[in-house]
């Protein structure tokens, strides 16, 4: 369903349905290479709909793009998504803990029983989260990607030794983009700056590595107090079949 275009070995095009219900696309394409819109936008009618139509997502700056789904019978929703920015270097990356509170990594403190209730939690779960052996596996495959770094996911620990906030952030080396995702507080603990002290330490240490910008898929205000701003905004298209 998920397919990649290269050239020479470098992907320059991939389209790809995440985590969403049947009938959503995502697009990230190089835009040196245009000629690839149609092509991908087929792939996706063809491999990432539903029974009765297909979404595809498309950048408001993209106006080829927008009038080739226009073309091919896709009509604009009212639907979107929305991505802010924080450039690192113009922000002051500094937070105080409450008194009895610390930041670590998921690298020194890892403990998947800990990550679960939080994650529960922290997403307004009712109760105490199950702890069946598959779905502390499924919870710890968040942790364990090929891609994340244990380094740069933060969690703020409570006094009691729970885990109290967390940020996820994804940052390749090299790269100068940097990607919040997720972030969590439990009910318990909000209000006290936990969320943005994790969130600050996760991308002080992206910026360490050569981070220039930390990005954020939300338009919370949480994210705007901290210091990001929105930076892109795109649209679902939706095509009936």
């Amino acid at each position: 369903l998920i397919d990649v275009w290269r050239d020479d070995g470098r992907v320059v095009g991939l389209v790809t349905n995440e985590e969403a219900p049947p009938g959503y696309a995502w697009f990230c394409l190089d835009p040196t290479y245009p000629e690839l819109r149609a092509e991908m936008l087929a792939h996706a009618e063809r491999h990432l709909r539903d029974d009765h139509a297909i979404r595809v997502l498309i950048d408001n700056r993209d106006l080829a793009f927008q009038k080739l789904a226009a073309q091919s019978g896709y009509k604009a929703t009212n639907e979107s998504e929305e991505l802010a920015i924080l450039p690192v270097d113009a922000h002051d990356l500094s937070y105080v803990l409450p008194p009895g509170y610390h930041a670590e990594s998921m690298a020194d403190v890892y403990n998947v029983r800990k990550f679960n209730r939080l994650m529960w939690r922290g997403f307004n779960h009712e109760g105490e989260p199950p702890e069946s052996e598959e779905a502390l596996l499924d919870r710890s495959r968040q942790l364990l990607g090929p891609h994340e770094d244990l380094d740069l996911n933060i969690v703020v620990v409570a006094p009691d030794g729970s885990f109290a906030s967390y940020c996820g952030m994804w940052h390749e080396r090299g790269s100068s983009h940097a990607l919040v995702e997720p972030v969590a507080t439990d009910p318990a603990h909000r209000r006290k700056g936990l969320g943005r002290a994790a969130v600050l330490e996760a991308v002080r240490r992206c910026a360490e590595r050569g981070a220039e910008n930390a990005y954020v898929g939300s338009t919370q205000p949480f994210y705007y107090a901290i210091g990001f701003h929105p930076w892109l905004n795109a649209t679902w298209w939706k095509k009936d079949l």
